[in-house]
């Protein structure tokens, strides 16, 4: 969780506080949110700014693409940052990436990537020249050692394919006629089993060491395991340019053990490794540490920023539009201009995007021909709209959801009561409800609500008997307050101080009362409630 600043005396409301610090003086990383990695982890964080070091690089590199929202990426991370750290000196030979797609800035480039669930990990082989050159390791290992077994597996089987002046060989040494010929530097051969890493480990770790070449020889090489007398495998010896072998003294044959002995030999230096790192500013006092200082209230601005957001966010889905998607934007873009406020500046912006699209919008709308006309339905209005705007909602307001998608569930929740609203009482189905779901599973799909949502049969949808009981059904939805499946991640809101009467705890559980959940939501989304 980001870290929250105390609170302060009187001031602007705390939404235009948020805005004004991201639009104002966040540098463009920040303004993008905080990464789940720091600038003291071995691996480089990629943005549009720094993506061009992946192409037509000597290293091969490994990325993880993954979002903040994303239970299974926070899991994951803990094992990205300790095996950085345990291949560190394999650099430049090979380079750990990340790409945070919960960041507005990189959503293109996660779709460029064709990532469609987190984490995911690609590997670029040297000189890759552009995003589909990567490819994707199908099984992700949840620990170190297992990943960067994979990891090794995965260059091997494509080494036909690619060769770097920064690869060492990790292919078995097959005649000694190579090492025979080396001269003033040291030899270490490591002989062991075929399905041993051991070699290929060291191999690796000492790609940043000058004077010393290690090779691997497998145990069915019986001319050298003859002329070195090798009895156990795996074993390390020191062979010299007049054939000799000598055991290498270890107490064990771990890794270390073998990196360690290796790296104070003789002449054995490390070379200057320059990574190419993109330096990251320490996280102060950035616009996703501050708290909301009253979260009883909606902000006005938030929402409208929500909003724009959520639109331009379509264009990356844009480059796999289908006749689903696009019925799932149209019922997006009408809900919104008929019960987004009528205060509110994007009204009538809304509005001018509904009559627009009900002629011109189609499956075959390219990316630029959606942003141009996003500007176009600005046109006229008597109003200033940011062109690439920030999602500042809900900092602080609901634990466990990126901003933006907080944002979003603010929005569908403020439809479905103003919806009920409108109708007076009168005993109609709903429209939010199910173009929330349509929306949610198009283009959201790999975040917990979408998955919520897709597991509701579509008749249950149009089940739903009213607009207050839509209203429920959104909330339990959106938080998973009710679901039993263990593997989406809830969200407990609204919390004890903000709804006391909202839930209770029942044999160590929270019991969730619908009445007291419902009257809270209406109130809560009430236009009243919109400073």
């Amino acid at each position: 969780m980001p870290r929250r600043l105390p609170r302060v005396g009187p001031g602007p409301p705390a939404c235009l506080v948020l805005l004004a610090a991201t639009c104002l003086f966040s540098p463009p990383s920040q303004a993008c949110g905080v990464s789940r990695y720091g600038p003291h982890d071995p691996l480089v964080e990629l943005q549009p700014d720094t993506l061009q070091s992946l192409f037509f690089s000597r290293s091969a590199w490994v990325v993880q693409f993954y979002a903040r929202w994303s239970a299974a990426s926070a899991a994951f991370a803990p094992t990205w940052r300790a095996l950085a750290q345990d291949i560190k000196d394999w650099r430049p030979t090979l380079k750990l990436g990340v790409i945070d797609c919960g960041k507005m800035c990189n959503e293109k480039m996660c779709s460029d990537f064709e990532v469609t669930a987190y984490p995911t990990v690609k590997f670029l082989k040297p000189f890759s020249t552009y995003a589909g050159d990567g490819i994707k390791l199908e099984e992700i290992k949840d620990d170190p050692q297992s990943l960067r077994e994979a990891i090794i597996t995965f260059a091997e089987s494509h080494l036909t394919s690619w060769w770097s002046p920064d690869a060492p060989l990790l292919a078995p040494l097959s005649t000694t006629e190579f090492v025979d010929s080396i001269q003033g530097r040291n030899v270490a051969l490591i002989f062991e089993g075929e399905d041993s890493f051991l070699g290929r480990e060291v191999i690796l770790d000492m790609a940043q060491y000058k004077n010393i070449v290690v090779r691997r020889v497998l145990k069915s090489n019986a001319e050298l395991v003859t002329r070195c007398k090798v009895t156990t495998f795996p074993s390390g010896f020191l062979y010299s340019s007049k054939g000799s072998c000598t055991p290498i003294p270890l107490a064990n044959n771990s890794r270390s053990f073998y990196t360690d002995f290796l790296r104070t030999l003789p002449g054995v230096q490390r070379e200057i490794i320059y990574t190419s790192k993109p330096p990251i500013a320490e996280t102060k006092a950035t616009p996703d540490s501050w708290e909301v200082a009253d979260r009883t209230q909606l902000c006005m601005a938030d929402l409208e920023y929500a909003v724009l957001c959520s639109l331009h966010r379509i264009e990356v889905s844009l480059a796999n539009f289908t006749e689903e998607r696009l019925s799932a934007l149209k019922h997006y873009v009408h809900i919104l201009a008929k019960y987004f406020p009528e205060r509110s500046a994007v009204h009538n912006y809304l509005h001018k995007l509904e009559v627009w699209q009900e002629s011109n919008l189609s499956i075959n709308i390219s990316r630029n021909e959606w942003i141009e006309d996003l500007k176009a339905a600005k046109e006229g209005l008597n109003a200033s709209f940011p062109e690439t705007p920030d999602c500042v909602g809900c900092q602080g307001n609901i634990p466990g959801f990126e901003s933006y998608l907080c944002s979003l569930q603010i929005i569908f929740h403020l439809l479905a009561v103003q919806e009920a609203l409108k109708s007076d009482g009168a005993n109609s189905s709903s429209e939010v409800f199910p173009a929330a779901r349509e929306f949610m599973t198009n283009f959201y799909f790999y975040s917990p609500a979408a998955k919520r949502f897709a597991s509701l049969p579509a008749e249950f949808i149009t089940e739903v008997k009213d607009q207050e009981e839509a209203i429920f059904q959104l909330w339990s939805t959106f938080t998973g307050a009710e679901s039993k499946d263990g593997e989406i991640p809830r969200t407990l809101w609204p919390p004890q101080d903000l709804c006391p009467s909202c839930s209770e705890i029942v044999n160590e559980k929270i019991m969730w009362k619908k009445a007291a959940v419902l009257n809270f939501l209406k109130k809560h989304f009430s236009m009243d409630n919109i400073s």
